[in-house]
């Protein structure tokens, strides 16, 4: 016996879906989460548990964070499918089943086209993927009329959601002034121009899948540059997608190819975890590094993020260390850092030009101070001329 996760709201879509699937061979385990932001949040939890009481179906209750500010829609689903997960993983469960209908793939395409977005299915597709868990959506050929209508032939409870009918939200309010205004002829017409879109959609993302298998085995910049605009855009879209990087619309989309194309080297912030890198005829997603500084009474040997400290390591990366010259610090390169050398002072930005590291990789870079404030140490680089020996002390490894 399948078994799967059901997220059931108590909504008549969720209730219709859970009352077909109770019906079916499979092992069920219902998931709900009260936000308690309407007055009648806990009438719907209560309905759920006695529909799942009655027909003696596990169920995991989740009372949601308080909602602080921000896009509460993009919050609540944050927090359900974080609860899915979670749940899926305690319960050793790949499925969730959930109960978007025909009208949310019309909404959700409206929307797509009002934001002029090109996202990698229009509509809202059968499966898509949650981290590891897969999301199951049985009722797209449903439309809402058909599922209250089942929910009353088959004596199955539900809720009406009074916010639904407020305007506050886009979803809503393309819902209440633009679906429920068009005939049935044209709710066709419009699932057929979908239908036509991700045909058109399927054969770019065929042959941006293509290139971005090219692309990711030396990142080249040169390459991405090659492709047409709009294959670009698609391969970059899938790019992101490794990195869990969704929601980039055209206009930003239009920036990054501007970037992109733009001589010279830099890096585009795309969120508060991500730059996009182009430097040295590479381009690559590397996460943002921040500054740091440690300090060290005495050598304490062990991985750092930006450094290890190691017993062992290439001659560019020994150092000779005496008891005057702790404490030792280590902290990451800021504009201006010099180092004494045998063959004269050496700057550590002209260092980074000569050997092509890009920006991103210096900001992180390791750099080795004594107590008389003097750079000791820099990895890769090598260190100053006092310090030098056949036989160093410590190694410290970018």
């Amino acid at each position: 016996m399948k078994k799967i996760l059901v997220a059931v709201s108590g909504g008549p879509d969720s209730m219709a879906l859970l009352d077909m699937l109770a019906k079916e061979d499979y092992e069920l385990l219902v998931v709900h989460v009260n936000y308690h932001v309407r007055d009648n949040s806990n009438l719907d939890e209560q309905l759920v548990k006695d529909y799942c009481h009655k027909h003696n179906i596990a169920i995991e209750v989740l009372n949601a964070p308080k909602f602080e500010s921000g896009n509460f829609q993009a919050f609540a689903r944050e927090v359900r499918y974080d609860f899915m997960v979670k749940i899926a993983k305690k319960h050793d469960i790949k499925h969730v089943y959930v109960a978007h209908h025909l009208d949310d793939v019309l909404e959700t395409y409206i929307m797509q086209k009002s934001r002029n977005s090109v996202p990698t299915y229009y509509g809202i597709n059968e499966l898509s993927n949650y981290y590891e868990l897969q999301i199951v959506r049985p009722l797209l050929d449903y439309r809402k009329v058909d599922l209250i209508e089942y929910c009353q032939k088959n004596n199955v409870n539900y809720v009406v959601d009074d916010s639904n009918l407020e305007n506050e939200y886009s979803r809503n309010l393309i819902r209440n002034t633009v679906l429920d205004k068009m005939s049935e002829i044209e709710k066709d017409a419009l699932l057929l121009e979908i239908k036509s879109e991700n045909e058109k959609l399927l054969e770019i993302n065929q042959v941006s899948n293509e290139n971005y298998q090219t692309f990711t085995k030396d990142y080249s910049l040169d390459f991405i540059k090659s492709l047409p605009s709009e294959i670009l855009t698609n391969t970059l879209r899938r790019y992101f997608l490794d990195y869990d990087i969704y929601s980039i619309s055209n206009l930003e989309f239009e920036n990054i190819v501007n970037f992109i194309m733009a001589d010279g080297n830099g890096e585009y912030q795309l969120n508060e975890t991500y730059i996009l890198s182009k430097a040295y005829g590479i381009l690559k997603l590397v996460i943002i590094g921040e500054a740091y500084i440690y300090h060290f009474d005495e050598i304490v040997y062990g991985k750092y993020p930006s450094f290890e400290i190691a017993t062992s390591g290439s001659p560019e990366c020994a150092v000779t260390l005496s008891e005057s010259d702790f404490p030792i610090t280590i902290r990451s390169y800021q504009a201006g850092d010099k180092i004494q050398m045998i063959y004269g002072s050496k700057s550590l930005s002209r260092f980074f030009i000569d050997r092509k590291i890009p920006d991103y990789q210096r900001k992180t870079w390791p750099v080795v101070i004594n107590a008389d404030k003097e750079i000791v140490l820099v990895p890769g680089l090598g260190c100053n001329i006092t310090h030098f020996s056949n036989n160093p002390t410590v190694f410290v490894v970018k």
